[in-house]
């Protein structure tokens, strides 16, 4: 278990280099830019063009991604992404680089069209809608012989419009009189023709004409009334508008057909938009570098970390091609600043995800890895403890290791081998406990071929069952929780003596260990544990208590003698007896671990209900049929019993590293190392590093 020692790097090279260079750095990915203070940063005229530059990236990524969605929809989901255990695509450093010149503004121009089209695809079926709203409008008045907005000739006038309520002509006359009654002419010195072109529920359209100097009383009677001009108007009748609007429909709709056409013959180009994304991204990463730069007039200097064991690598691969000076620094193993990049061995180097989900190690902290490993794979197992889900998780995960080792991504790789050493000691602890996918075996030998097993099993534990033997379960999960407190206690002692903190080692691990071993040994020696876990208490020799006893008592006193720095010895004792509390903590933290007996149970005994309601199917139905329904029960019942037991040790396994564990010595806080890189999603170069 090892954090990888870091140095400092001082780069200076000329200004013309600066792209170049940059873009090696960012295939080598071993470096780790960061920012000059700000005093050091230079804005000159470059700065216009960067920004310029980084603008018309943003665009060109904007583009790609708005035109991969744009082919996803029109190509009915024959486009997903790439199945994650095929990892991104190979391509060669010189297809990199010939890019730009032969294929880019092709692509870019390609994204920008797919998504113009697309945009136009839209106004037109906009405008499609607001056409077939305008000629849902015209319907009430397809009866109508002159144009919506006619207004009469030289003595008439003519009104076109609608009245509230569905109202027969009769009834219209009636309600204008009316309000013509009340004008200073009389009714009969104003006639009017009054028609009604149609009607609905809410809604009578109609015409009305006029002599013209009648027209403002004869208006006035129709306001009062409710009267509202048609919203549609126009010089054409209305046969004519809805013409019109047909064939612009028809335009319209043979526009959007031309255009998806378009875009459907483009699908295949997938690839070019999916290159151009992670091209752009490159570019995109690279520019931001920029920002960072001490830049001069005709040099920059660039400031960040590199693993020292890379140091080599980096000279060979700038000297070579560039004019450039390199400086390093080491950097102290105090300095809080320095990222942290980690490595281990293969079997400890999966469960590292595990780590940094909780925190990487600061300056101060040693790695963990390993020791997290050990005890991650064991509880898992203990957990899960059945061998045939052992087996299932084992041969799932070897399979995708070796049917894609050469497409797999690292993390995914790390992933599969986390999951296959889990599933191994899933194996080994299913074994130990005689548990097959619960007790299939047994009910298939009793169901089918008639077996009197006679309480035996057809495979028996190498060790006990669990489920007739709980309290040895319990028994032995709380001694598997002590020895995992007392490891995180050592390295606790470890990180001391690193830090040559020895008064430290004493007070906080060694006084510690004195004080719980005195304790239980002193609780093994008590009738109350006894009866607890099924022993007798005096088995076990009368000189255990006694040794224990004056362990815990030299424990004790020592605790509250070392834990106080207060030159009041007041003060000091009472900080010693408040450290000398934390003896609680750790009976909470040992009782924790019964989550062990419950989980390993669980798997267990759910598995054996799913056996006896299959083997209940075959009683019921026969053998024929029963075994039908019998496989499809056992087949989905242990597809369930797998994906929950094996998601609750994942989550519980991960509790036990994170609280009991690194509750003991762990502070966490350290930064990823997180080199200038190929952050891509679809295509990654063949000589790409994979250990960084």
């Amino acid at each position: 278990m090892a954090k990888l020692q870091m140095q400092r790097v001082y780069l200076c090279a000329l200004k013309k280099d600066k792209k170049d260079i940059l873009e090696t750095l960012q295939r080598l990915e071993m470096v780790e830019v960061r920012h000059f203070s700000q005093e050091y940063v230079v804005n000159n005229a470059d700065d216009e063009d960067v920004l310029s530059t980084k603008e018309q990236v943003r665009k060109n990524i904007d583009n790609a991604k708005d035109a991969m969605e744009i082919l996803k929809t029109f190509a009915k989901n024959s486009i997903s992404e790439p199945f994650f255990l095929n990892g991104r695509k190979e391509m060669s450093e010189e297809e990199y680089s010939n890019y730009f010149l032969t294929e880019y503004k092709n692509d870019a121009k390609l994204a920008r069209d797919i998504v113009s089209s697309n945009k136009t695809i839209k106004e037109k079926k906009s405008e499609i809608s607001q056409l077939n709203a305008k000629l849902e409008s015209l319907k009430p008045w397809e009866n109508l012989n002159v144009p919506l907005d006619f207004e009469g000739t030289k003595t008439t006038k003519l009104f076109i419009g609608t009245l509230p309520n569905n109202l027969s002509k009769i009834q219209i006359e009636e309600m204008i009189i009316d309000k013509l009654s009340g004008s200073q002419k009389k009714v009969e010195d104003i006639p009017f023709e009054l028609e009604v072109v149609s009607s609905i529920d809410v809604l009578t359209y109609f015409t009305l004409i006029c002599l013209k100097r009648d027209e403002n009383s004869v208006y006035e009677a129709l306001r009062m009334s409710g009267f509202i001009p048609p919203v549609v108007d126009g010089d054409k009748t209305v046969s004519e508008m809805k013409k019109d609007i047909l064939e612009k429909i028809e335009h319209c709709q043979n526009e959007v057909s031309s255009l998806e056409k378009e875009i459907i013959s483009k699908v295949d180009k997938v690839d070019n938009i999916r290159f151009l994304m992670d091209y752009e991204s490159l570019r995109a990463d690279s520019l931001d570098t920029f920002s960072k730069l001490h830049q001069l007039n005709k040099t920059f200097v660039l400031k960040g970390y590199i693993p020292k064991k890379y140091i080599d690598d980096l000279k060979h691969a700038l000297t070579s091609k560039y004019m450039v000076d390199l400086q390093f620094e080491d950097v102290s193993e105090d300095d809080e600043d320095a990222p942290v990049l980690l490595q281990n061995s293969v079997l400890a180097s999966p469960v590292e995800g595990v780590l940094e989900s909780y925190s990487l190690p600061s300056a101060k902290d040693i790695d963990p890895t390993s020791a997290v490993a050990i005890f991650y794979y064991f509880m898992f197992g203990l957990m899960l403890s059945d061998a045939g889900y052992g087996l299932v998780i084992f041969i799932a995960s070897v399979l995708g290791l070796v049917k894609f080792k050469d497409t797999l991504e690292e993390g995914w790789r790390k992933t599969l081998r986390m999951y296959a050493l889990a599933g191994a000691f899933t194996i080994f602890w299913g074994v130990l406990f005689g548990s097959y996918f619960g007790d299939l075996f047994d009910v298939i030998a009793i169901k089918f071929f008639n077996m009197d097993l006679g309480g035996r099993h057809i495979l028996a534990p190498a060790w006990f069952e669990p489920v007739k033997e709980p309290m040895r379960l319990l028994t032995f999960s709380l001694i598997v929780g002590i020895i995992h407190l007392f490891a995180g206690m050592f390295l606790k002692a470890v990180q001391y003596a690193k830090q040559k903190n020895y008064m430290g080692i004493i007070s906080d691990v060694v006084l510690w260990y004195v004080l719980l071993v005195g304790c239980i040994a002193l609780l093994v020696r008590t009738d109350m544990l006894g009866n607890i876990f099924g022993y007798n208490y005096e088995s076990i020799p009368v000189v255990v208590g006694i040794v224990g006893k004056y362990l815990a008592i030299i424990g004790a006193i020592g605790i509250v003698v070392t834990n106080g720095d207060s030159k009041n010895i007041g003060a000091r004792l009472g900080q010693g007896l408040y450290a000398l509390y934390g003896i609680s903590s750790y009976l909470s933290d040992v009782l924790s671990y019964s989550r062990l007996l419950a989980l390993g149970l669980a798997t267990g005994v759910i598995a054996s209900v799913i056996n006896m309601m299959a083997g209940m199917v075959v009683d019921a139905s026969g053998k024929v049929v029963g075994g039908v329904l019998f496989a499809i029960i056992i087949l989905g019942g242990h597809i369930f019993n797998l994906g929950i037991n094996a998601l609750g040790a994942y989550v519980h396994t991960n509790r036990l590293q994170y609280v009991e564990f690194f509750g003991k010595f762990y502070e966490g806080g350290g930064s990823k190392f997180n080199p200038l890189r190929m952050n891509t999603k679809y295509f990654k170069f063949k000589e790409s590093r994979k250990n960084v």
